[in-house]
């Protein structure tokens, strides 16, 4: 009976794989390289890569300009730009020490300092108000507490409340985040951001000092630069035929969040300022956060809180009636709007044409030529990693991705 019943459920999936396999449009699983998977298994290079700096991941391995930033089994896209009010920058001098003293040791990226007991972090120079958020790695024993110090514009210091941080014997990544004030309107603002370390045979280093954005209030760090310098934005472009997609399918991918921050597009399809299509996690404040769709003249709003280094997969799905929202699985909502097909070529995975991008890392993009049922769309939840689903058509490529000069930050 047991055998039955096993042979039965492996013909239900190995039907449910056949008819998902029969869906895909193209796929890319986004792991080493911007190789895109043809449904019929056809292996292309047709992404469209930009970043106009050079880069670093999180364990600082260096990427040059145009050269996509593959960390963790997926593909880096983080936002930036080449102005202090974009953010991605690191306020922090470049060869100036951040620590009053300290034995001076190789750490994560350059120098770190060893020490044991209270150590004074110099004064940084705040350029801008607005929320900041400081940043660096450290390794040790016990407990590390930082006590942050705002110098205003009156002379005083504000004593921020204290951090404590545990550590281990493996380098880990803190953070704090605090607001300058707005020096247009404030009659007192921060000029200066410093304060106090505290631990026992502790080892710090790589610290950061991150700006505010205009268009992205950071809540946690986004970067990996160097002391004084900046990153340019990540932008994957995917060209498509979208009016073979007709007027249903759908679009799936894994999303791990980097940093909290105010408005990330995840997806969009089209240029300018309103996309055809556009996939956004917006978080309004530390407790406030949600998925936005915008998609046929609708707004669907969701609560939904991403947390950090955690994995996500989101689906949007699509019939010549209306649209839903799922995430992992599970639906979060549906909307009645009758469309017509795509008129853009252009679909844009972690940042919209202008303006908008993202910080996460983003694996196993999918687009469908055909709306998903409730079935596929938790075994594609499951199993999002479709390479293995395709068959295998081998292309020689020149090159492992196609890269070209971009204006726009």
């Amino acid at each position: 009976m047991k055998k039955l019943l096993f042979a039965v459920l492996a013909a239900a999936s190995l039907g449910l794989h056949a008819d998902l396999k029969e869906k895909v449009f193209k796929f890319m699983p986004l792991q080493s390289d911007l190789g895109v998977i043809s449904g019929n298994g056809t292996r292309s290079q047709e992404a469209v890569f930009t970043r106009e700096s050079a880069a670093f991941t999180p364990d600082f391995k260096r990427f040059e300009t145009n050269i996509p930033r593959f960390f963790n089994g997926g593909l880096l896209i983080e936002n930036g730009g080449k102005t202090p009010e974009r953010g991605a920058w690191n306020f922090l001098p470049a060869g100036v020490p951040f620590l009053e003293g300290g034995k001076t040791v190789k750490g994560i990226h350059g120098d770190a300092l060893e020490f044991s007991g209270a150590k004074t972090l110099k004064a940084i120079p705040l350029k801008t108000g607005g929320a900041h958020v400081f940043s660096f790695y450290a390794k040790g024993k016990g407990n590390l507490s930082l006590t942050p110090l705002l110098n205003l514009k009156s002379g005083t210091a504000k004593k921020l409340p204290a951090a404590g941080f545990p550590l281990t014997a493996e380098w880990q990544r803190f953070h704090v985040s605090f607001s300058a004030g707005n020096p247009a309107k404030d009659a007192d603002p921060a000029l200066s951001f410093g304060g106090s370390f505290q631990a026992e045979n502790v080892t710090v280093g790589a610290p950061m000092l991150e700006g505010p954005c205009i268009y992205f209030q950071t809540f946690s760090p986004s970067t990996y630069i160097p002391n004084g310098a900046f990153r340019a934005a990540d932008k994957l472009k995917l060209p498509v035929i979208t009016p073979e997609l007709g007027t249903e399918g759908a679009f799936a991918f894994v999303f791990e969040p980097t940093s909290q921050g105010w408005w990330q597009a995840l997806l969009s399809a089209g240029g300018g300022w309103k996309p055809e299509l556009e996939l956004s996690y917006n978080v309004y404040a530390p407790t406030n956060t949600r998925l936005t769709l915008q998609f046929r003249g609708k707004k669907m709003l969701a609560q939904a809180r991403l947390a950090l280094g955690q994995k996500y997969h989101l689906l949007v799905n699509y019939t010549k009636d209306g649209f839903s929202l799922w995430l992992d699985g599970k639906k979060l909502g549906e909307e009645k709007a009758p469309g017509a097909p795509f008129t853009t070529k252009d679909l844009f995975l972690g940042s919209r044409d202008i303006e908008i991008k993202s910080n996460g890392i983003f694996r196993n993009f999918a687009i469908f030529k055909a709306p998903l049922d409730d079935a596929e769309i938790k075994e594609l939840f499951l199993n999002a990693d479709l390479t293995k689903l395709l068959p295998a058509k081998e292309v020689s490529l020149a090159s492992p991705f196609v890269c070209s000069p971009s204006t726009r930050g």
